[in-house]
């Protein structure tokens, strides 16, 4: 919507004689909540994670086990042959670290470009980018990946969209779908031209891709359809739904269309993998710990679950890196912030049905537009993760058919 207006943002200001923000109805429980806050983030794993240098959007890690993460458009779940950054990788490239979300200490969003980039600025890392523009294209040249996100968003595209469509379109040439010449996995001083061919709609691929895989799929022909990585026609995030079926139910059934962030992920509820301290808030809206790999109705009912809750945060535009069930701000903070804010008491079944309304009327809004798929390709159903400690991993179409009735019911839908 926003694209087709030629708007990038939209920017609320006080009106005439407005001295600021609005105070919020009890300031003095306000001040309190954010001191507590702040003083949580040292302590919770993913916060303070999210807070330190190079941050979680940064990638900085001792390995990603096979199957985790989007490889050459998730046909490889072996091991990748790619290489991860270090936090060295990021110096000279910080361009802001702190105060990009106003307000807010965790800074999770930094600013990262190298030293060529045109346009520095535009270079707000989000966690997405990095699988999206660099492991998923089989790139690991951290600055031509950089340089790609800060390109996409000075151009107003979606990383992950952008991602899957070239690398649909990576796969389509490798496979002999597109003629020689076509845009290659593992080519990073291709990207920029790339990129910019999309969103002009020019050079030999721009108009196709500019459509994104699923519309570019059916142009190509039947051939090409199990290479576009979508559900309900948009690009899946870097996140294998194999090896976390939660994220592939939220992926596929979700009414808003598949996000990464639309729940809390499979693995922080595993009984060994997971983070112990984040279970006994999950239990409060009733999704209670499951081995990872586990597919069943009952993972159904816990994705439903997860999701109902952070929709309600979204309706209360409450940062879910902040929130309940792994972040410091706990379901009573939540609720004493809401009251706090607005002087209006909340509860927990007020703040889930806050959640459920929000949910059915996006789910009744994609079923006026015909948005009614609720599948993800064939290739996660069919093709297991091939090594390491999630070896066999893949989605039982029966156990898919259980939990996806599961997740409906308890949605009442």
């Amino acid at each position: 919507m926003l694209g087709a207006k030629n708007l990038k943002a939209v920017v609320c200001v006080p009106g005439p004689g407005g001295d600021g923000p609005v105070p919020g109805a009890d300031p003095v429980t306000l001040a309190r909540l954010a001191a507590a806050y702040r003083e949580a983030i040292p302590g919770n794993p993913l916060a303070s994670w999210q807070h330190a240098e190079p941050g979680f959007a940064a990638w900085v890690s001792d390995g990603l086990a096979p199957g985790y993460g989007s490889v050459r458009n998730f046909s490889v779940t072996g091991e990748p042959g790619l290489r991860l950054p270090v936090a060295e990788s990021y110096a000279g490239r910080a361009l802001a670290t702190a105060g990009n979300c106003p307000g807010c200490p965790t800074d999770c969003l930094k600013v990262y470009a190298p030293p060529t980039t045109r346009e520095r600025r535009s270079g707000g890392l989000g966690q997405e980018a990095f699988l999206a523009l660099g492991w998923n294209l089989g790139i690991d040249d951290l600055d031509a990946i950089l340089d790609a996100n800060a390109l996409a968003n000075d151009l107003g595209l979606d990383q992950v969209s952008l991602g899957g469509t070239l690398a649909f379109a990576m796969e389509c040439a490798e496979r002999g779908l597109l003629p020689a010449g076509a845009p290659a996995f593992g080519e990073p001083t291709a990207l920029p031209a790339l990129i910019h061919d999309i969103a002009h709609r020019s050079g030999p691929y721009g108009a196709l891709l500019a459509e994104g895989s699923a519309r570019a799929a059916r142009a190509i022909g039947e051939e090409a359809a199990p290479y576009a990585m979508v559900a309900k026609d948009c690009e899946l995030p870097g996140f294998d739904p194999r090896i976390q079926p939660g994220i592939g139910l939220g992926y596929a059934a979700a009414p808003g269309g598949p996000r990464y962030d639309a729940l809390e992920h499979d693995l922080d509820f595993d009984p060994e993998e997971g983070l112990p301290y984040c279970l006994p808030e999950a239990a409060r809206v009733g999704a209670h710990p499951a081995p990872v790999l586990t597919l069943d109705a009952d993972r159904g009912r816990r994705t439903a679950r997860l999701l109902r809750l952070w929709s309600a945060l979204d309706a209360l535009n409450i940062c879910l890196f902040a929130s309940t069930p792994t972040r410091p701000l706990t379901i009573d903070d939540i609720l004493t912030l809401v009251e706090a804010a607005s002087g209006t008491p909340m509860t927990l079944p007020g703040l889930l049905e806050a959640g459920q309304t929000r949910l059915d009327l996006m789910h009744a809004y994609a079923l006026r537009e015909g948005v009614t798929a609720e599948s993800l390709p064939s290739r996660f159903h069919d093709t297991p993760v091939e090594t390491g400690p999630y070896q066999g991993a893949r989605l039982d179409r029966k156990s898919w058919s259980e939990a996806l009735t599961a997740f409906k019911t308890e949605l009442g839908w």
